[in-house]
Parts: structure tokens; sequence; C-alpha cells
């Protein structure tokens, strides 16, 4: 539902228009800078290692599943970042052209697979 409404406010409408959006944020959090996102997209990654230092075994040793996680972050950055640059969506805030897809949803969405792979869990 959020997807659709972001896409459709990128289209010419009455209803629902990008600068519409970024004066009904700025009222209510005027001075909104946050950096904690920038730390948290890489959470899943540190849960991998710390689940190994409490004792819970993982399906690949400490070379591997470094060299996974590396893998999976390269491969993240490969696809995400040309995409910025076709897609040259620009961000509310700053109107740099870099908004879309996501870097850190990129990251953090990726993670659970690694996980999957090196925990042997199963996805739900």
């Amino acid at each position: 539902m959020l997807t659709a409404l972001s896409l459709f406010s990128f289209t010419d409408n009455e209803t629902f228009d990008r600068e519409e959006f970024k004066e009904a944020r700025d009222e209510v959090t005027p001075a909104f800078r946050h950096h904690a996102d920038n730390y948290l997209q890489y959470a899943p990654i540190a849960a991998v290692y710390g689940l190994n230092l409490a004792g819970i075994k993982s399906r690949n040793d400490l070379a591997n599943r470094t060299a996974l996680i590396i893998k999976s972050e390269l491969l993240v950055a490969a696809i995400t970042f040309p995409l910025k640059k076709i897609t040259a969506v620009p961000r509310p805030d700053t109107d740099e052209r870099n908004s879309f897809p996501s870097g850190h949803t990129a990251t953090a969405v990726s993670q659970p697979r690694s996980w999957q792979k090196n925990m042997d869990w199963q996805m739900v």
C-alpha cells in the first residue's frame, strides 16, 4: 500500500504530491535528522557473528561466512547503485537524484537470506 502511494505521488495528480508529503513531514518533524539507520542496516550481519559467539553454530566457518556476506554486499551494491543512476529519483529532503532504490533497505533485506544460508534456518 505504501509503495503504491509512493509511486502514485510521482505521477501528475491532484491527490498526492511529493511536495505535499515533504511539507507534511516538515510540519511534524522540522529538524528531523537521524543517522541510526546508517548503522542499523548492518545489524543482521552483526547478529550472525553474535549468534556464533553465543554458541549457535552456523553451516560455514568464519572465513566462508565472511566471504558470503562480502559477496552479498557487493552484489547489493552492484545492483543498487547503477539503478540509482538509471532511475534518478530525487530525494524529498535534498533533491539529490539518488533516492531509489534505497541502499539501506537493500542491505537490510539481503542479510536475512545470508542468515538462512549460514544458519540453516527456514525463511518465513
